[in-house]
């Protein structure tokens, strides 16, 4: 689990059958666990393909980094979203 300012990032890898390596990341926030409450998730294919599981976590995890700075509002609301389902 990677922490990525306001939210805990966890990468979930996924061979590529012969093609190598892709994933998917789940968003959480951080204060959900502080706060000992319900904790929502939300998961992102990455869209991402590498030759090796190692490059493929790494290159996820900088995907996910760009998308809390770019893309927080997008992360939000869909967190919010998820929390009303």
């Amino acid at each position: 689990m990677y922490s990525l300012g306001a939210y805990f990032l966890e990468i979930f890898p996924e061979p590529i059958p012969g093609d190598g390596w892709t994933g998917a990341a789940r968003f959480s926030r951080q204060s959900d666990y502080k706060r000992h409450a319900v904790v929502t998730t939300v998961t992102f294919p990455s869209h991402i393909f590498k030759p090796t599981r190692r490059l493929a976590e790494g290159a996820i995890a900088d995907w996910a980094r760009e998308f809390v700075k770019s893309g927080g509002d997008v992360l939000e609301s869909s967190l919010r979203l998820a929390s009303r389902a």
